[in-house]
């Protein structure tokens, strides 16, 4: 089997990954040439060369980390982008702006970036009708056919909705990554190197959840998980008295677990005062007929209705749960 090629979205997150590793590369550098320093310290020739170069990782490395936030920050909207069209399809960018936290003018910026780096692979910005447009084949396919012979199906790299039709293999409407079905399809899936990638990743997410050095914040997200099990309308007030905290410092506290995609597929919708966050549900009438099961995540203790027999996504975090029993 051919080696899938990359898709733009894991090209921008391979291309942060190495911002990352620039920026703790050039640290190990200055701590090398302090430690060289010391036997050349008579030497003014020898030190003139080692502040040089001390100077030159210095820089190097606050350019790297500069980059890599920015690069984090696109993801981080990407995905919380992503999250909203998906409840509200029309890509007005009054309603980006306000639920990721943006101005209008910092929302279009943002957005610019990811098309010109083919995060959103088919789309432009209407300043004119002041929106996103994200040009929909998938969708539009169904238009004039059975709509009964189209599955839903969620892409496993951008979290964005499609309908794809039974027995075809399709690109993403949002990023490009291809999605399959089968002809006896209740839902849709993904190509099977793909499903394992994407399973090593979500292990991968798990552990950095369990070992993250915000074990603060990681503890208000499961608290935050938990509330939402018994209250999933995630009113933003109910989610700050149940914590103790004011509502600016929640709404700042979802912001960063959002941020570091613990909640994935999620934003803050300040017009309805609510957390949302968006569940395979939307999937319609074909998944929900599937029979389910009701299983706990192990990573964040979120509660999930997963089809019998198969791992999926959890809801909350995206770590993989398991409904084999």
């Amino acid at each position: 089997m051919a080696k899938r090629e990359l898709t733009p979205l894991e090209k921008y997150e391979k291309e942060t990954s190495k911002l990352k590793d620039t920026r703790a590369t050039s640290i190990c550098y200055v701590f090398f040439l302090l430690f060289t320093f010391i036997p050349l310290k008579d030497s003014i020739v020898g030190l003139v060369a080692i502040f040089a170069f001390i100077a030159v990782c210095i820089s190097a490395g606050l350019l790297a980390h500069k980059k890599y936030k920015n690069h984090q920050q696109i993801i981080s909207l990407y995905k919380q982008s992503v999250s909203i069209l998906n409840s509200h399809p029309d890509g007005d960018l009054d309603t980006l702006a306000k639920h990721t936290g943006q101005s209008v003018s910092q929302c279009i910026a943002n957005l610019e970036t990811m098309i010109d780096n083919n995060l959103f692979t088919n789309a432009f910005v209407d300043r004119g009708a002041n929106r996103l447009v994200v040009n929909r084949k998938n969708e539009l396919d169904v238009e004039g056919n059975d709509p009964s012979d189209y599955v839903p199906c969620k892409c496993p790299g951008c979290g964005g909705y499609n309908r794809v039709k039974k027995g075809q293999n399709v690109p993403c409407d949002y990023c490009g990554n291809i999605l399959r079905t089968s002809k006896d399809a209740a839902s849709g899936g993904m190509i099977e190197e793909w499903a394992n990638r994407r399973m090593e990743k979500q292990v991968k997410q798990t552990r950095a959840m369990l070992y993250t050095k915000e074990p603060a914040l990681y503890n208000k997200f499961k608290r935050y998980v938990a509330i939402m099990n018994t209250y999933p309308e995630g009113n933003l007030t109910q989610l700050a008295r149940n914590t103790g905290a004011s509502k600016e410092e929640t709404i700042g506290n979802l912001e960063k677990i959002i941020g570091n995609g613990w909640f994935r597929n999620a934003y803050i919708d300040r017009d309805m005062d609510r957390l949302v966050i968006v569940k395979d549900q939307i999937f319609g009438e074909a998944a929900q007929n599937q029979p389910r099961m009701t299983v706990v995540c192990s990573a964040c203790g979120g509660i999930n209705s997963v089809p019998a027999g198969t791992t999926a996504e959890c809801d909350f975090c995206g770590s993989p749960v398991n409904s084999n029993g």
